[in-house]
């Protein structure tokens, strides 16, 4: 019936507006451009990309802008996520925008909006998708297989440090583990307060006075001695048996097509461009 509906009301574009929070924040999209830049340098035979958590396919649709734009040779993306409610009454109790999440998933519209916003990927990178949780479907994925596996899954601090540790086993020598909303590192925040909080997606840290998501500051942390960060986005490359970080600097970058202007004039605010320049 969504399916219907949306081929209505959207027949030519993607749909992330209202409530639903489906866009990323306006300084992910250099980055995680960039990252594929950075890749694809040393790849000319295809890159193979896994994403854990897609919620309205925001950050798949960026995935598979960037692999058309960069890679050479055959583009894939996987994309995992349950649609499943998972933020607990209390969550829900706090804040609005944990009500509407848990509506979208209750009533399988995230996951119909998903599919209904992947169908506007470029023809050339072959999307598929798993409707489960990211152990079990690790299960049926093959060791070192992937060049970038992102994690955006459920924040709370043992489903991200589960996902990291799934992570590490999938990807390729040479491939990236990266992932989102790392806004504190673990060296900056009350380590107390940060491990009382680790079954919450957000908080207040006491030490800095910024809201951050406490489970995967730990996460991150306790898996890796060091990671880039830009912005929240947070990435490392696999070398032999370590994870080192990854410098970015003269990667080229480029916001999705599926952006609203509205972002677009935000990332220029941010990069330091005119608001009336194209980005």
């Amino acid at each position: 019936m969504y399916k219907q509906i949306h081929e209505l009301l959207f027949p030519n574009e993607p749909f992330f507006g209202g409530p639903m929070m489906g866009l990323l924040g306006a300084h992910r999209y250099l980055p995680m451009t960039a990252t594929v830049h950075y890749l694809a340098k040393d790849r000319d035979d295809g890159m193979r990309f896994l994403e854990v958590g897609s919620w309205l396919g925001s950050s798949a649709l960026v995935w598979a802008e960037a692999l058309e734009m960069f890679a050479s040779g055959p583009k894939s993306l996987l994309c995992v996520d349950p649609w499943e409610v998972y933020f607990s009454d209390k969550e829900v109790a706090d804040g609005e925008i944990y009500r509407n999440f848990n509506s979208l998933l209750e009533t399988g519209l995230a996951y119909d909006l998903f599919r209904h916003n992947i169908g506007f990927a470029p023809a050339s990178v072959e999307i598929d998708h798993i409707r489960g949780g990211f152990a079990r479907a690790s299960a049926f994925l093959r060791p070192g297989f992937f060049d970038l596996i992102y994690l955006d899954g459920n924040h709370h601090y043992e489903s991200t440090r589960q996902d990291i540790e799934i992570a590490k086993k999938l990807v390729s020598e040479g491939g990236v583990i990266c992932g989102d909303d790392l806004e504190l590192l673990m060296g900056e925040v009350d380590i107390e307060h940060m491990k009382a909080s680790g079954d919450v997606d957000l908080a207040w840290d006491p030490k800095t006075g910024r809201q951050y998501h406490p489970g995967v500051t730990r996460a991150v942390g306790e898996a890796f001695p060091s990671v880039s960060m830009h912005y929240g986005f947070w990435l490392v490359q696999k070398k032999g048996d370590v994870f080192v970080p990854v410098s970015l600097k003269d990667c080229a970058s480029f916001v999705p097509s599926h952006v609203p202007h509205d972002i677009k004039v935000q990332i220029n605010r941010l990069v330091g461009v005119s608001e009336e320049a194209p980005v």
